[in-house]
């Protein structure tokens, strides 16, 4: 007699043991085999949405402002998305300033950046910002610092 017969008989499959036994009410939390793993960015776990989104209005402040104030893991995540904004507003064109609109949704922010802040770069090999790093922040002491354009 196997173990689905002795089951479907209703008797107790004692030599069958699967896992620990559990009692009604246990706490077993998520059982199963691993899956995507969360990924954590910025002191929190965000879904890939939010950390688009949260880059697009870092980017859009960054470049109305000339700089931001914001912690230290946001301002080092910024710094490749901003250059790589610059770098396509330096090399100009409708098609690359369309694919900038598309990232981060602000029309006249976009023509700033076209026409103001990129040229001033056209004899600049990277490097368009910096952090500087300012000390903990007063309520909760997350290290926080400036980014800016340079």
């Amino acid at each position: 007699m196997n173990a689905r017969q002795q089951f479907v008989e209703g008797e107790r499959l004692d030599d069958v043991v699967v896992g620990p036994r559990l009692e009604p009410g246990d706490d077993v939390g998520l059982i199963g085999a691993p899956g995507q793993q969360d990924d954590v960015h910025m002191g929190a776990r965000r879904v890939p949405h939010h950390q688009r989104q949260l880059m697009a209005n870092l980017a859009i402040g960054l470049f109305e402002h000339g700089g931001i104030t914001t912690t230290v893991t946001r301002a080092k995540a910024l710094r490749p998305y901003a250059e790589k904004l610059i770098t396509k507003g330096k090399k100009g064109g409708v098609h690359r300033q369309r694919q900038v609109v598309a990232l981060i949704h602000d029309q006249a922010v976009t023509s700033k950046l076209f026409t103001e802040i990129a040229p001033t770069y056209h004899d600049r090999n990277g490097g368009y910002t910096r952090i500087l790093k300012l000390g903990p922040r007063p309520g909760d002491q997350a290290p926080m610092a400036r980014i800016e354009l340079v």
